[in-house]
């Protein structure tokens, strides 16, 4: 009888065991799965076209799915998926991320067409072209690595993405063609080419910034390296840093630093470039001592813009600072300055307030024409809401210097 209950006990010992290593190793069945992605899944409800051959199939639209992180299947009913047809995520605003299979091909035109959300894609090695508005639109897309294999970028390809900063592009890049980053204010390509392709048109439309030979090299074509820190984007040099751009964000208050530190060294914020207006929430914002130009549109756009604080280190104002900025109620220009830019509070419909600290020597001309000089009366810009008027209407589409 001790026998007998001594096996039954052994027996249900074993089993114990087992039980306890068979569920180790389904978690470290599922925790290597998770590690190899394969833990996402597949998305349904998107809809498919079979091709004119029926050998594969293409995602041709978004269907009934309402993942916001997309992913697309490797197979549909037994076939490959190759292709993500044209338009097929048009203005799929509420996706976050798409993950695309390796064996996809094909990205159609304008596939992810004003896709706002999007943060994230990886780019399958089988693509060989970035076609036309592929990402146009996509403003919340920051970074990208085009594949090495891809031989064009088509026209708007990726326009209007406000938030990329940076594009890697590989040497197989032959092509480029006109506005593919129209309006990407703060995009820096990184190119693996030495020299610039003959078949990369119309760059200078774009506005990127261009770094050759990245692997080896961080200094843009035009001499200067750029670096984005806490949504703001610099070009330096020289131990000077020009903020050229705002990534889009959702702040009400922006402080501009004093300096700006990169690899050990400090360099100075001189100029404000522009680019404000990718932050529609703004309100206030502080530019530091040590500022000497606020450049053309720097804060046009900024709708909501109630304050700004112009330190008496700057000199020049140019045309169109403020444009639009509807809810500005009231500056006050430094004795430093000594030229404001046509247009620099044209739109400004709450503006009751220009206070000059020096309204001696001020003059006009019209843009681009130094021959005639219109002498503009002191006490008139010593009294704010004159001097408003003069700015917003009478000398609005003159600039004004100060001898």
């Amino acid at each position: 009888m001790k026998r007998r209950l001594l096996v039954i006990m052994l027996v249900l010992l074993l089993a114990t065991v087992a039980c306890f290593l068979a569920s180790c190793g389904d978690d470290e069945g599922e925790k290597a799965s998770e590690e190899n992605g394969d833990s996402e899944k597949e998305s349904q409800g998107l809809e498919y076209t079979l091709s004119d051959d029926g050998t594969y199939y293409a995602v041709t639209g978004i269907g009934t799915c309402t993942d916001t992180r997309v992913v697309i299947p490797k197979e549909y009913e037994g076939k490959p998926v190759k292709e993500i047809g044209e338009r097929a995520f048009y203005f799929c605003e509420s996706i976050e991320k798409i993950t695309i299979p390796d064996c996809v091909q094909t990205l159609g035109e304008g596939a992810f067409y004003g896709c706002a959300s999007i943060t994230e894609m990886v780019i399958p090695d089988g693509v060989t072209v970035i076609g036309k508005e592929l990402f146009y639109c996509c403003e919340s897309l920051s970074s990208l690595i085009i594949p090495d294999g891809v031989v064009g970028i088509g026209r708007r390809a990726f326009a209007g993405c406000d938030s990329m900063t940076s594009l890697y592009v590989p040497k197989s890049v032959e092509t480029i063609e006109t506005e593919a980053f129209r309006n990407d204010l703060s995009l820096t390509m990184y190119c693996e080419t030495e020299s610039v392709p003959s078949g990369w048109i119309d760059l200078q439309d774009s506005y990127p910034a261009i770094v050759l030979d990245y692997k080896n090299n961080e200094i843009a074509e035009d001499g200067y390296i750029y670096v984005v820190q806490n949504n703001l984007r610099y070009a330096l040099r020289d131990g000077e840093a020009i903020l050229k751009s705002v990534i889009k964000n959702d702040a009400e208050d922006i402080s501009i630093p004093k300096t700006v530190v990169y690899k050990s060294k400090t360099y100075n914020v001189t100029v404000i470039r522009g680019g404000f207006r990718n932050c529609p929430n703004l309100k206030t914002v502080t530019v530091p001592d040590g500022v000497t130009s606020i450049g053309s549109y720097a804060f046009g756009y900024c709708y909501n813009l109630t304050s700004i604080s112009i330190p008496n280190s700057v000199t020049e104002i140019g045309y169109c600072a403020f444009y639009c900025c509807r809810s500005l109620v009231s500056v006050e220009i430094p004795d430093s300055v000594i030229a404001i830019g046509y247009g620099t509070f044209s739109g400004c419909d709450s503006l009751t307030n220009v206070n000059f600290a020096n309204s001696n020597g001020w003059y006009a001309i019209v843009p681009y024409n130094e021959t005639t000089e219109i002498p503009i009366n002191a006490e008139d810009l010593e009294n704010s809401s004159m001097a408003k008027d003069y700015l917003t209407g009478e000398y609005s589409q003159y600039d004004l210097f100060k001898k």
